[in-house]
């Protein structure tokens, strides 16, 4: 009987096809999956604990330990926050996910009294009255503002919450006296979250006809 002889080189080529069948590159990244919703609502003030995440691998198994969070929520400020999950695996394969969480400006809402000083233009030195705060149905950050400048309940102003600042949109609300018509532009408000209350507005109203603009500082005092 004939001894079969095979080449070196066919002996190499077989063990070298063999062995980088057994040794293939994980090229899969992991999965991490969010523990609870990817998008979250809260009121301003409240306390906020990450759900967290969790993380697999085809070839190292679990890795949630391994999951890195980057971002930070502050409920004291209202706005839209984003937190990103990154997880890597022994391989270097990554993977990502991201959680929205939006802090409202609903607390803010309820009736105020407001003093209010008044330099230049008709107006001056200034009125005290009661506005009523609402909370936008749509906006997260947006506040209505009725009985405006104590010309009515049906006198309405938009006011922006972002961060711990609030501004007042340029805008030409109607029902306002006539001969007082004019546009409302802020500068700058303030509000605290003990209490949850608005403490000031500085804002320009422009007269359409009749005087200069004229800018007015308001003290606000939650009922």
């Amino acid at each position: 009987m004939k001894k079969l002889v095979l080449p070196l080189a066919a002996i190499a080529l077989y063990f070298g096809l063999t062995s980088s069948s057994c040794s293939k590159t994980d090229t899969t990244p992991p999965v991490i999956a969010l523990t609870g919703q990817s998008t979250m609502t809260l009121d301003l003030g409240d306390t906020w604990t990450d759900p967290g995440a969790t993380a697999t691998d085809n070839t190292d198994g679990t890795i949630t330990s391994s999951i890195v969070v980057s971002g930070t929520v502050n409920t004291s400020q209202v706005g839209i926050y984003t937190l990103t999950y990154s997880v890597s695996d022994a391989a270097g394969n990554s993977a990502q996910q991201t959680r929205t969480v939006t802090v409202r400006s609903n607390k803010l809402a309820g009736t105020y009294a407001v003093d209010a000083t008044i330099t230049g233009g008709p107006g001056a030195p200034g009125w005290t009255g009661t506005v009523t705060v609402t909370q936008s149905s749509t906006e997260y950050n947006k506040l209505i503002v009725s009985n405006f400048d104590a010309w009515g309940t049906a006198v309405s102003v938009n006011i922006l919450v972002n961060g711990n600042t609030i501004t007042v949109p340029s805008q030409h609300p109607s029902g306002v006296p006539a001969g007082s018509e004019g546009t409302a532009l802020g500068s700058a408000g303030t509000y605290t979250v003990s209490g949850f209350a608005i403490t000031s507005l500085d804002y320009t109203w422009t007269y359409d006809t009749g005087g200069p603009a004229d800018v007015s500082h308001e003290v606000w005092t939650k009922q």
